[in-house]
């Protein structure tokens, strides 16, 4: 069981640590060259029962990794929404992102969010964090 992650544009340079960072959990990679969240409402650029979004200078921390696995067995949730530290304007600032779906969910242009959040079921998860390179500053 693994994930198709959509790497969305950032620094080439920091890409393959925004991937590793998924381990073995990671089946297939599809690199972005824009915000085009909608790419996995074509289900034949999935080939995984999830996929998840990721800025290639962005991370997972190893407690969010190892929760991976646990997330993707669970039959009763449509996608899972992580917590999230970034530095805007040179503050640390936390946030929640939605960012590991289920096949099936739709996504709306433009905007990293389901196209029918409110019919689907969703949890934060509390273990780890998406972090964030501290030279890339959001502002």
């Amino acid at each position: 069981m693994g994930i198709t992650l959509f790497v969305l544009p950032g620094p080439k340079e920091l890409r393959e640590k925004a991937v590793k960072s998924f381990g073995e959990y990671v089946e297939h990679v599809v690199y972005l060259y824009h915000d085009d969240f909608c790419i996995a409402n074509n289900k034949s650029r999935l080939f995984t029962n999830w996929f998840c979004f990721i800025y290639s200078y962005e991370w997972i921390d190893g407690e969010l990794r190892e929760a991976l696995p646990v997330l993707m067995e669970n039959k009763d949730f449509d996608f899972f929404v992580f917590y999230k530290k970034v530095v805007v304007n040179g503050e640390v600032v936390f946030s929640k992102a939605p960012r590991l779906f289920r096949f099936n969910v739709e996504m709306l242009p433009g905007i990293l969010m389901p196209a029918s959040v409110n019919d689907l079921k969703h949890d934060t998860i509390l273990d780890g964090w998406i972090r964030q390179d501290p030279h890339y500053d959001k502002s």
